[in-house]
């Protein structure tokens, strides 16, 4: 008799199994099946988790959620009785008086600060990533008059704007020391290091949310200051013909919009460089009060770092404070009532407490969502998966009676049902894999329709959870028929009529 190559594994209960296999094709497919359906059932609740989890970040973010203050101050210049040229960072001493009053308050809690300044930046294109790149040409596409100068050079050199966040001494030291770097590192005024914001959420005009990381490496960055020019209007830095930077004017007194005069930069800008020293991949909770990530490209620095003068590229123009109260709203009112005490800064207060709290339950609510669906589907793949099994297994109860009658022993029997399973097992997780990996990228593709920038990833726990899920059961498939073989009567089996 020939073994075959089950037989000479796995011995004669191999053989067994494999001839038992090839007989019951129909009872065979519908166990197949049914592990397959459930494979599926599990990874798909994963995708689906995976699909919602930019949805629970805007949640988790917005309005100033992510901070975990209950009340926000802002501050700007007064512009009814500014100049023009006039900058937030020219009045430092009043944000500071302001900031040393609020700490008196009674029931309130400083968490920190951040100040808000925009510049003109160069950045090697190596640094910025592919996304981001195309991110930001659709912006401009969307944004930009077409005579505007585009952002990025024939090279992939970004050329535009950027946003400086300063933050206070506590929130820095607590930023760099989670990123590993040392802080005396970025203290030297004469080598200006900051850290690169690597994360960039915004919403185009056709609805469509994006999510990308903007830096693919750190590196030298140079900011510009533009000078001003009698008659003409800076619209932004861009490559000039001989590949160097330049600054686009508009022609104010021309009847068109489309006087264009370009200009290099070393003529009409000063600039100083700046080193991103390191990335951060999540936007810091001081920050989101400001909603940093929406930001393009975006660097962080100690408040030390500001300077005042429109000279300079490290002025800000806005400031916000934030605070935790034991009473939310009898804070905002002292808060408000300080901020009235100052001129040439306006301070605006805003209590975020229900705002937070909303968002907060919403991203719980999906969650909860999400943990309730995955358990259902992983019970309900469970029970198909055993229910076919344990009705495989009694249908087969005079089988199991005639092959212990010809002395198959206990140890045999197993190892023939394990043979069995474990086909059972391959060709179903095979096939369910399959078809689900299918769903994700399905799942996926729907997704970015709405969310650009995502890249496409398996949701490997869930993988996981469905492997173990399907080999548990198995087991359990086993230890069951096993305890019925056993527990049976072999002259009663064999009397009984298959069904």
């Amino acid at each position: 008799m020939k073994l075959g190559l089950a037989g000479r594994l796995f011995g004669i209960p191999g053989f067994v199994a494999h001839r038992n296999l090839s007989r019951s094709t129909a009872r065979g497919r519908t166990v197949v099946t049914s592990l397959a359906v459930s494979t599926v059932l599990i990874v798909t609740t994963g995708s689906l988790a995976v699909a919602m989890d930019p949805i629970m970040e805007r949640a988790q973010s917005s309005g100033g959620a992510g901070s975990g203050a209950d009340v926000i101050v802002s501050a700007h210049i007064d512009y009814s009785s500014a100049s023009n040229d006039a900058m937030l960072s020219d009045h430092v001493e009043d944000l500071d008086h302001f900031l040393a009053d609020a700490r008196t308050l009674d029931g309130v809690e400083f968490l920190g600060s951040a100040r808000q300044g925009q510049t003109e930046v160069v950045i090697p294109g190596d640094m910025i990533t592919t996304e981001a790149r195309e991110v930001r040409e659709s912006l401009d596409t969307e944004q930009m008059p077409s005579y505007y100068p585009r952002s990025f050079g024939k090279n992939g050199t970004y050329y535009g704007d950027a946003t400086l966040f300063y933050v206070d001494d506590a929130s820095w030291r607590k930023l760099v020391n989670e990123l590993g770097q040392d802080e005396s590192a970025f203290a030297d005024p004469a080598h200006l290091r900051a850290l690169g914001l690597n994360t960039f959420n915004n919403v185009l005009s056709d609805g469509t949310y994006v999510s990308t990381k903007p830096f693919a490496n750190v590196g030298a960055v140079s900011l510009y200051t533009i000078q001003d020019r009698e008659g003409f209007l800076s619209i932004g830095m861009s490559e000039g013909d001989d590949g160097l930077p330049a600054v686009a004017f508009i022609n104010t007194q021309a009847d068109t919009d489309y006087d264009i005069k370009m200009l290099p930069a070393s003529e009409v800008a000063t600039s100083i460089a700046l080193e991103v020293a390191a990335l951060t991949e999540d936007e810091p909770a001081v920050l989101n009060t400001m909603a940093a990530s929406s930001r393009f490209p975006a660097f962080i620095l100690p408040e030390s770092a500001a300077a005042g003068g429109s000279e300079s590229p490290l002025t800000y123009g806005n400031a916000s404070f934030s605070f935790k109260a034991d009473d939310h709203a009898k804070a905002a009112e002292a808060l408000e009532a300080l901020g009235a005490t100052y001129s040439g800064v306006t301070f605006n207060v805003a209590d975020i407490t229900e705002s937070s709290r909303q968002n907060r339950l919403m991203m719980q609510a999906m969650q909860l969502f999400v943990l309730c669906f995955s358990v259902i589907t992983a019970l309900i793949a469970v029970a198909n998966v055993f229910n076919t099994l344990a009705n495989s297994i009694i249908l087969r109860t005079r089988e199991f009676a005639v092959l212990r009658s010809t002395g198959m022993g206990n140890r045999a029997f197993a190892r023939m049902l394990a043979y069995e399973c474990a086909s059972y097992a391959v060709r179903g997780l095979v096939i369910g894999l399959v078809i689900a990996i299918a769903v994700a990228y399905a799942l996926y593709l729907a997704t970015t329709q709405s969310f650009m920038g995502l890249a496409f990833t398996l949701p490997w726990p869930y993988l996981g959870a469905a492997v173990a899920v399907v080999l548990v059961v198995l087991a359990l498939s086993v230890a069951y028929a096993l305890h019925r073989a056993r527990a049976g009567s072999i002259v009663e089996a064999l009397r009984t009529d298959a069904i």
